[in-house]
């Protein structure tokens, strides 16, 4: 996992980033409630995507697997389904131990985060 960490342009055409109904249960929580949750898990997504940059940099297997099953958590509860699903991607490549895979996905990973981390602006906006 040595290779260069570089993020993919984001996919333009694809789904929705932030499933709808997920993001209207989150609203019934009220506006301000709601906005902080919007900031606390972009923010934090941002922390992760660093973090699994950073682990396979450092060919951490056990960090990288760790912290992508983290985003993919937060990722489905946020309904960040795109997001989450390259996570669950990760975690498969590195059980099967492809590292090619991994890059390949973590680049994906990267794409899929810039594409939420602006929805969730827009739903700050």
């Amino acid at each position: 996992m040595n290779a260069p960490f570089r993020s993919a342009e984001p996919q333009v055409g694809r789904a929705d980033a932030l499933d709808p109904a997920t993001l209207a249960e989150l609203r019934d929580l009220g506006a301000d409630e709601y906005q902080a949750l919007v900031r606390v898990f972009r923010d934090e997504a941002a922390t992760r995507v660093e973090s699994l940059r950073a682990d396979a940099e450092r060919g951490d297997a056990r960090a990288l697997a760790s912290d992508a099953h983290s985003l993919k958590g937060s990722s489905a509860s946020f309904g960040a389904t795109g997001l989450a699903g390259l996570c669950s991607a990760v975690e498969t490549a590195l059980g099967e131990g492809d590292a090619h895979g991994v890059q390949r996905l973590l680049q994906e990973v990267a794409a899929e985060h810039e594409r939420v981390r602006a929805a969730l602006t827009n739903e700050l906006a």
